[in-house]
């Protein structure tokens, strides 16, 4: 665990950029959805 870090921020920031990328790619909510499902799987791993 990082020290100084605001954990809960840090991955908001990263699912929020990661639906910008997803919206601007057109691949849409959906999409997103299932890769942030995925993302989720692999940390619980």
């Amino acid at each position: 665990m990082l020290t100084g870090v605001d954990e809960t921020a840090v991955a908001e920031s990263c699912i929020t950029a990661g639906a910008i990328d997803y919206i601007q790619k057109g691949l849409g909510a959906d999409a997103f959805r299932k890769g942030l499902e995925k993302a989720i799987r692999s940390l619980d791993a």
